[in-house]
């Protein structure tokens, strides 16, 4: 797959430090990306349903979130047909296998833990954009 550019780009995260710092990242990778934020996993739940004929490229998703977390936004997305081909990056503060499983148990593509920089925000975001997310090959880093 061709590296995604002019992408659409959900990040689902409820730190305002975290999606500042997402966002400033993307930047540096694809200035003319479209980063659509959430802070909590029921906004994107019913954002994504309310349109899901014009869903993004890639969701971003932290596991810690109030009222639905990201086990619970992943649960979600793999009932409904529409939504279930859509890749998830899981990007969390958890280290634990029992959160890493749990994620590729419901069909995340990928597995981050949220980095301590701005350059190292960056080469994750330039290689998810890099990467065919259509098959899943769980990956963690």
């Amino acid at each position: 797959m061709k590296r995604l550019t002019n992408c659409k780009i959900v990040l689902a995260d409820d730190d305002v430090d975290d999606l500042y710092l997402f966002e400033q990242a993307l930047k540096q990778v694809d200035s003319d990306a479209v980063l659509i934020t959430y802070e909590n996993g029921d906004d994107l739940m019913q954002s994504l349903l309310k349109n899901e004929a014009n869903l993004p490229d890639v969701v971003f998703l932290d596991l810690n979130m109030p009222k639905k977390g990201g086990i619970g936004c992943l649960e979600e997305i793999h009932r409904h047909d529409s939504l279930k081909e859509l890749p998830v990056v899981v990007l969390t503060t958890s280290i634990r296998q029992e959160d890493i499983k749990a994620a590729y148990k419901h069909k995340a593509c990928l597995f981050f833990h949220k980095p301590d920089s701005l350059p190292k925000l960056v080469a994750i975001i330039q290689k998810v954009l890099s990467m065919d997310l259509s098959p899943w090959n769980p990956i963690a880093f």
